[in-house]
């Protein structure tokens, strides 16, 4: 039985970086993952009466996430608006195609990813794609190709992670100085 795919759109905000992390292959896990740190500090989140009121009354909110789901490619958009802060992919590194060019994508900008429309109330979609992985022959880098259209433009949106985009759709995920564990 095939999971139903819902229609989600991606839009790139530009701004300092919100978040850094680090692009980690787990040998033993099969695991291709960006772990973004906290809110990087340079970053301030405007506060509320409702954060001052939980401040005082030590009330503690997990922020809601919404999931994105691509095959074994799975990202995480957290916050108020959905931001993208990590990722994960169950993936054989032996089954990456290799990249004979470095990848060096030119930039469109730099700031955060964010998920503008999705289901209500649901949490998470399904994509109709089956990423594809490629590398370059140092393995340093990884491309995830998410469609056969070329990005319209690519945006740095965490230390090491550039997302490409077109029609408000990823194409591609370029994970630099991907560490290998």
């Amino acid at each position: 039985m095939s999971r139903p795919t819902h229609r989600v759109a991606f839009a790139f905000h530009r701004g300092p970086l919100g978040r850094s992390g680090r692009c980690v292959y787990r040998r033993a896990d099969h695991a291709l993952v960006y772990e973004a740190d906290a809110i990087a500090p340079n970053l301030s989140v405007p506060r509320t009466l409702t954060d001052e009121i939980d401040d005082r009354l030590s009330i503690r909110h997990a922020p809601p996430s919404f999931y994105v789901v691509a095959d074994t490619l799975t990202l995480v958009f957290t916050g108020d608006p959905y931001t993208l802060v990590s990722f994960d992919a169950y993936t054989n590194e032996r089954l990456w195609a290799p990249h004979d060019q470095p990848f060096a994508p030119s930039l469109n900008g730099e700031g955060d990813l964010r998920l503008v429309t999705g289901p209500d109330d649901v949490g998470h979609a399904a994509l109709a794609v089956h990423p594809h992985y490629e590398t370059v022959p140092d393995r340093s880098c990884v491309r995830i190709i998410l469609s056969n259209k070329p990005a319209e433009g690519r945006y740095l949106v965490g230390r090491d992670l550039v997302i490409g985009l077109r029609d408000a759709a990823i194409t591609e995920i370029v994970m630099l100085n991907v560490r290998f564990e």
